[in-house]
């Protein structure tokens, strides 16, 4: 197989993730991408004089989950550190692959994860009844993923906001192809096709997260310039779309937040935490647990370890009065086990201010040369590290590597091994 295959087909598996590969409990289960990660990692030779910068501080990262992981080793079974570990390094080896070769995703694969996406959500609105004992077997949680007057269709995902990873992954990389001037006119038309499709596909799903990124995608320009003109036109464009839906669909999850934030403003009484604590239970409880894993730097400044944060919730909710038996979702937590919805939240439980190394693979090495594609790519990854990003999850790895340059540090080893490599370069 060629790296060009491998790349493409590592691309099309990041759709696949929440299939139940595994009986494992992970939701998302990023095998196949894992598979072709490491075909793509395993070919040819590495030149050790020359990393490039972002690469470097991946490879200090997964050190440190290693160090780590010995340690959890002494006070947790083996098995689940084990699965803590993979959990957490599969999205750097995604990385080191996507990183690996240039940019290599072709308009065709694109083409075909919309195809199938379309095909899924005409399957399920069309046949709802059949859609749900199909998806029961081959995805967790998806007792309703034909949706209702309240929420959305589920396509290819446990719950309908999920979705809004996958139609971040097409708009960032549709977009990303549309900066290419060079493009013909033929292919540009076709992107703008199916970028219009990946939008509507988000509005069937009815996520107001989701929905949010569309209409980021939906304006061409960020530039400083025009920026106050386009933070206007943002900000009008939202209004008027959710008074409209509102009325169309008053039964929907974005009426329901709508109306719970009226409420609150309009009772005089405004509460943030009655906001996201008890009136909206579902969005409530992603945003409580990563608010908890970031918060819990505080009390465990150097991490409680790997997989810990299941075992810490009620004490989180004790330290920030937060009564978690009163709450809809989280109130089930000596059943279920919950974690933070995002990688770097995880993280910080788990290996505390050591965490922060992801900080610099954000930054270094970033193509600022289309500065509307960075704007909306930085906007994506804010949203992603903060509220919406499972810790398997190779979207926010992907989105972060898909504009990178090659600028790389050179390490002048004495070594009589890299004598010659290093003469050369």
């Amino acid at each position: 197989m060629s790296i060009a295959k491998a790349y493409n087909y590592l691309f099309f598996s990041f759709f696949l993730i929440f299939l139940k590969l595994i009986p494992i409990g992970i939701e998302t289960q990023p095998l196949v991408a894992l598979i072709f990660a490491l075909l793509i990692l395993m070919h040819g030779k590495y030149d050790f004089t020359l990393i490039k910068r972002d690469v470097f501080f991946v490879y200090i990262l997964m050190f440190l989950i290693l160090v780590y992981f010995f340690f959890t080793l002494l006070y947790h079974h083996w098995f689940s550190a084990f699965v803590d570990l993979v959990k957490y390094l599969v999205g750097p080896l995604i990385y080191l692959a996507l990183r690996r070769y240039p940019h290599k995703v072709s308009i065709k694969t694109i083409t075909s994860v919309v195809l199938m996406l379309s095909s899924v959500a005409l399957f399920i609105l069309l046949l709802p009844g059949v859609a749900q004992m199909v998806f029961y077997f081959i995805i967790s949680r998806a007792e309703n993923i034909s949706g209702s007057e309240f929420r959305g269709i589920s396509i290819l995902t446990p719950e309908p906001s999920y979705f809004s990873v996958f139609e971040i992954i097409l708009l960032i990389e549709i977009e990303n192809k549309l900066s290419d001037l060079s493009m013909s006119l033929r292919d540009r038309k076709h992107l703008k096709m199916l970028k219009t499709v990946v939008i509507i596909l988000t509005f069937l799903t009815k996520s107001v997260f989701g929905i949010f990124i569309a209409v980021l995608f939906l304006f061409p320009s960020f530039s400083l310039k025009k920026g106050l003109i386009t933070f206007l036109s943002i900000a009008a464009a939202i209004f008027i779309g959710f008074m409209i839906y509102t009325n169309l669909f008053p039964e929907s999850r974005i009426s329901q937040v709508i109306s719970t934030v009226q409420f609150l403003l309009t009772g005089g009484d405004f509460s943030l935490l009655d906001l996201v604590f008890i009136q909206e239970s579902s969005g409530g409880a992603r945003i409580i647990l990563n608010f908890f894993g970031f918060a819990s730097i505080i009390q465990h400044p150097f991490g409680s370890g790997l997989g810990s944060f299941p075992s810490l919730l009620q004490g989180y909710g004790d330290y920030f009065e937060l009564d978690l038996a009163s709450h809809d979702v989280l109130s089930l937590a000596d059943h279920i086990k919950f974690y933070p919805q995002t990688y770097l939240a995880n993280l910080v439980n788990d290996i505390g201010i050591f965490a922060f190394i992801l900080i610099p693979i954000l930054f270094v090495n970033n193509d600022n040369s289309n500065k509307n594609f960075s704007s909306k790519k930085g906007i994506c990854l804010l949203l992603m590290i903060f509220f919406q990003s499972q810790i398997t999850s190779p979207a926010f790895w992907f989105v972060m590597a898909i504009s990178k340059n090659n600028n790389s540090f050179i390490f002048p080893f004495q070594n009589p091994f890299f004598k010659k490599r290093i003469k050369e370069t």
